[in-house]
């Protein structure tokens, strides 16, 4: 599929047109943005508020185990990043302003 320029320079009048079509209709875009951001927001409103009120909590079945290796794994990964940490607090670094 090619496109030709004329074809290109009819799209480009065509869209052109479109700012002055929204200024000739202000108040109807402005009123229509306006009805848009209302109904948004009791869409919002309605599922973060009051949607969250009204539904039954979900209840989890089984129970839930600790798992010391898991724990212990997580723990040696702390050590071992709180030792480069301390390990770079001793780096002296030259003062690129100087």
């Amino acid at each position: 599929m090619r496109i030709t320029f004329d074809a290109l320079k009819t799209s480009i009048k065509k869209l052109k047109k479109i700012p002055w079509l929204v200024a000739t209709n202000a108040f109807s875009v402005i009123l229509l943005l306006v009805f848009l951001n209302i109904g948004i927001g009791v869409f919002l409103f309605y599922r973060y508020v009051i949607a969250v009120t009204t539904r039954e909590p979900e209840v989890i079945q089984g129970t839930v185990k600790f798992s010391d290796n898991a724990y212990q794994e997580m723990l040696e990964k702390w050590d071992a990043k709180e030792e480069r940490f301390r390990q770079s607090s001793n780096t002296q670094y030259i003062n690129p302003f100087i």
